[in-house]
């Protein structure tokens, strides 16, 4: 048994990842979960382009499959000086760290970047993997079409940044939020 973690990014307020992990056992729990928020005609479940009330919805349905054992990690890189990439890097690191003491952990990224961007999280990918010694820690980038469920690091992600009432709504989901 493993565990995916789907994993996406916000810089609404500095450099925030969201990795979900979603329980191998879970993984057909959560995908009809989200199969049915997706409206007639809509390709796939993104944030930004909902409306107040369905945010809410999606939240709360998102926040309800911690009951079947899916949780998050908020890995807040922050903001400054220091560039976007190098932010990312971090946090991927960090995630690798954070993921490898779960066994087999399969992480999958939001494929909806340049080709550039996803050779430079291969390689940060790869190291990080190397240096936690954790082999177990494997690692692709996906499309949102070809993998649904990142729609949840990108709901938690949208309510964290957004913060007040929208953060509280996920709270009870998020087990683990730090600064890296």
């Amino acid at each position: 048994m493993g565990t995916q973690f789907f994993v996406d990014e916000t810089k609404a307020k500095g450099y925030v990842v969201v990795a979900v992990a979603c329980p191998d056992a879970a993984l057909s729990v959560s995908r009809r979960a989200l199969a049915k928020l997706v409206l007639p005609g809509q390709r796939a479940l993104h944030m930004k382009n909902e409306s107040a009330r369905r945010r809410s919805q999606i939240a709360g349905a998102v926040c309800d499959l911690r009951h079947v054992g899916v949780r998050a990690w908020v890995l807040d890189a922050g903001r400054g000086p220091e560039s976007e990439l190098s932010r990312r890097e971090r946090a991927l690191r960090a995630l690798v760290v954070r993921a490898a003491p779960e066994g087999a952990a399969h992480l999958i990224l939001d494929l909806d970047l340049d080709e550039t961007l996803v050779a430079r999280d291969a390689r940060a990918l790869s190291a990080a993997v190397r240096e936690a010694r954790a082999p177990s820690v494997t690692y692709s980038h996906q499309s949102l079409r070809a993998q649904p469920l990142l729609a949840l690091p990108d709901v938690i992600a949208w309510c964290w940044a957004r913060g007040g009432d929208w953060r509280r709504r996920v709270g009870p989901i998020v087990n683990d939020a730090r600064t890296v």
